[in-house]
C-alpha cells in the first residue's frame, strides 16, 4: 500500500501557478466555476467593525463594502438577515433602502453603468439571531467570559451578521475591527494591525490582504484565552505560528501544538509553499465541529469536547492538507483532489505518529 501510496504522490502536481491563480482576485475567473452563477457586481473589500456588548449579547456595526458595478443597475441587492438597520449610505449619501426576504435592497437613485465603483455603507444594531442548524449559522455570542464569542459561516452565515455578498464566487480583502470589554482577545483573519487594551473596552483591527469568501470571513473572542507561537520556515521565509487555546485545556493541547511546524514545513514541500506566508498560520479554539483551510485562520472544537485529545492532533493536520489542497479546486485537477484525500489521511496519521 505505501508503494501505491508514494508513486501516486510523486504525481501530484507541483504547479505553484495552481495555487496563485487561487490567491489572485478574477471574477472572471470565478465565473468559470460558478457557470449559474450572475453577480451584478464584485465586492473588492469588506471594512467590519463591531462594538460587541458580550454581556447583553448585542453588537453595534458599521459594514463599508467597495465594488464594481458589474451589469448597470439602479439598486443593490445585499445578502443581510436580521438587525435593526439605522441608516444606508452609498458613497457617502444616505439612500432609500428596503428588506425582503434575506435580502437587503438599496436605491442607488439612478441607473449606475457596468464599471461603475460604489462604496456602500450599513448601520445597525440588535442582537445576531443565527440560523438554525448550528455549524454555520453567523455570530454566536456567549455572555460566559470564559467561553467564546465566534463566528461560523459555512457556507452561508455570512449574512446573518453582516450585510455582504454572500456568494464563494466573489472573494474580497477584509478589515476587521472588532471592540469588546476589556479582558476579551479577540483573533481574525490576516495580520493584526493594531490592539488597544486600554480602558474599559478594548478594540483589535486585523487586515486581510488576500481575497477571500465572505464565508471565511470570521472572529473569535474570548477572556480564556492562552496564546502559543512558533515559527515555521518555508522556502527560506519565516512564517509565524500562533495557537490560542482556552487555559484549561493548554496544557494537554499546547505540547501537540507544537507538531504543527513540521507539518506545515512537510506539506509545503510536498505540494507547494504554504500561500499566507506574509500573514500566519493559527489555530483558534471555539465550539466548532470543524474549520475550513482556506484562509489562515482555522478554528477548532474545544479539546474537552473531542473525547480523546489525540484526535484533535490528527484532524488539525489533515485541516492542513485539505486547506492546501482546496486551492486546487480552481483547476481542472480537482478531480484527483478528492480521490486522494484518502491516501492523504495515511499521510497525515504518519506525521501524527499514529499507526
Amino acid at each position: 500500500m505505501y508503494a501505491v501510496l508514494l508513486i501516486l504522490l510523486s504525481g501530484w502536481p507541483r504547479d505553484h501557478s495552481i495555487e496563485q491563480s487561487a490567491l489572485n482576485h478574477s471574477y472572471a475567473a470565478d465565473a468559470q466555476l460558478f457557470e449559474d452563477t450572475a453577480l451584478a457586481y464584485d465586492v473588492t473589500n469588506y471594512r467590519l467593525a463591531f462594538d460587541v456588548e458580550i454581556p447583553a449579547e448585542t453588537l453595534s456595526a458599521e459594514t463599508e463594502i467597495s465594488m464594481t458595478m458589474l451589469e448597470a443597475a439602479d439598486s443593490l441587492t445585499l445578502d443581510f438577515s436580521g438587525f435593526t438597520i439605522e441608516d444606508v449610505e452609498v458613497d457617502d449619501k444616505s439612500r432609500a433602502f428596503s428588506r425582503q426576504d434575506s435580502f437587503l435592497i438599496v436605491s442607488l437613485d439612478g441607473i449606475q453603468p457596468e464599471g461603475t465603483n460604489l462604496t456602500c455603507k450599513v448601520y445597525y444594531h440588535g442582537k445576531p439571531q443565527p440560523a438554525s442548524g448550528g455549524f454555520g449559522g453567523g455570530l454566536y455570542i456567549d455572555p460566559d467570559p470564559d467561553s467564546v464569542t465566534y463566528a461560523c459561516n459555512a457556507p452561508w452565515g455570512a449574512k446573518h451578521w453582516f450585510p455582504c455578498q454572500d456568494n464563494p464566487a466573489d472573494k474580497a480583502t477584509m478589515e476587521m475591527i472588532v471592540t469588546v470589554p476589556e479582558g476579551y482577545e479577540v483573533i481574525s483573519n490576516g495580520k493584526l494591525d493594531s490592539a488597544d487594551r486600554s480602558g474599559s473596552h478594548w478594540t483589535f483591527h486585523w487586515i486581510e490582504n488576500h481575497p477571500i469568501a465572505t464565508y471565511l470571513i470570521v472572529f473569535a473572542a474570548s477572556g480564556n484565552y492562552a496564546l502559543t507561537e512558533d515559527t515555521a520556515i518555508i522556502d527560506g521565509q519565516p512564517l509565524p505560528l500562533y495557537h490560542w487555546v482556552l487555559v484549561p485545556d493548554s496544557t494537554d493541547v499546547t505540547p501537540r501544538l507544537m507538531r504543527v511546524k513540521e507539518m506545515v514545513e512537510y506539506f509545503s514541500e510536498l505540494f507547494y509553499p504554504y500561500p499566507f506566508l506574509d500573514q500566519k498560520y493559527a489555530h483558534v479554539a471555539a465550539p466548532v465541529g470543524g474549520g475550513d483551510g482556506e484562509s489562515d485562520l482555522y478554528p477548532y472544537r474545544y479539546a474537552s469536547k473531542l473525547g480523546r485529545l489525540g484526535r484533535y492532533r490528527c484532524s488539525r493536520a489533515f485541516t492542513l492538507v485539505v486547506g492546501q489542497c482546496d486551492y486546487l479546486r480552481t483547476s481542472k485537477t480537482h478531480v484527483a483532489e478528492r480521490g486522494i484525500r484518502h491516501l492523504l489521511r495515511g499521510v497525515v496519521d504518519g506525521a501524527c505518529g499514529r499507526p
